[in-house]
C-alpha cells in the first residue's frame, strides 16, 4: 500500500482489509528509498504505517520498497518499525504496459513454486489478463496465499528438518 494513495481511497484499504487481504507498506510517497536521506526513509516508512493502522486499525508486519531498491539502512529503517521486507521472484514488467499476451506469458513462462509474482495496480492490461492467469495456474495446481500464509507454510517445514 502506498500511503498517499490509502489515504486518497481509505474505503479501497478498508474493503482489501475485510476481505482478508494482506496489507503491506510501500512506503508514503513511492520514492526511491536510497536516493533520500536515512531520516526521510524512516518517515516515509512510518507515514504509511500511522495511515494505513488509522484505516485498519492495525499495524501493517510487511514492506516493500519501490522498484525493490534497497541498501542496509533501507533495511534497518523497516526493521526499526517491526517490517520484513519482502521482494518478488517473477517480474514480468506489467508496468511498462507491454500488452495483455506479454504480460500473461511472461508471467506463464517465470512462475516457479512459492514464487512471488510483481503485479500494479492501475494497469489495465494486467486487469484484463489476471483472470487467465488465475485460471490457467490453478489448473496446473498452484495455489494463492499470502505472503504470512507462505512463511508459516515454510516455518512448519523447516521445524521438520
Amino acid at each position: 500500500v502506498v500511503g498517499k494513495m490509502a489515504r486518497k481511497y481509505p474505503g479501497l484499504i478498508r474493503d482489501e482489509h475485510a476481505a482478508g487481504h494482506l496489507l503491506g507498506n510501500h512506503t508514503y510517497h513511492h520514492v526511491n528509498l536510497i536516493r533520500i536521506p536515512l531520516m526521510q526513509v524512516a518517515t516515509e516508512w512510518q507515514a504509511c504505517q500511522d495511515v494505513v493502522k488509522s484505516i485498519t486499525g492495525e499495524t501493517m508486519r510487511l514492506c516493500r520498497p519501490p522498484g525493490g531498491d534497497y541498501d542496509r539502512e533501507v533495511i534497518i529503517a523497516a526493521m526499526a518499525l517491526d517490517l520484513t521486507t519482502v521482494l518478488w521472484t517473477d517480474d514480468p514488467g506489467d508496468y511498462a504496459r507491454p500488452g495483455d499476451k506479454a504480460i500473461q506469458t511472461r508471467v506463464l513462462d517465470r512462475i516457479s513454486d512459492s514464487g512471488i509474482v510483481l503485479l500494479h495496480d492501475g494497469v489495465q492490461q494486467t486487469i484484463d489478463v489476471l483472470p487467465q492467469i488465475i485460471q490457467h495456474l490453478r489448473s496446473k495446481g498452484y495455489s494463492f496465499v499470502t505472503v504470512a500464509e507462505m512463511q508459516a507454510q515454510l516455518s512448519r517445514v523447516r521445524g521438520h528438518r
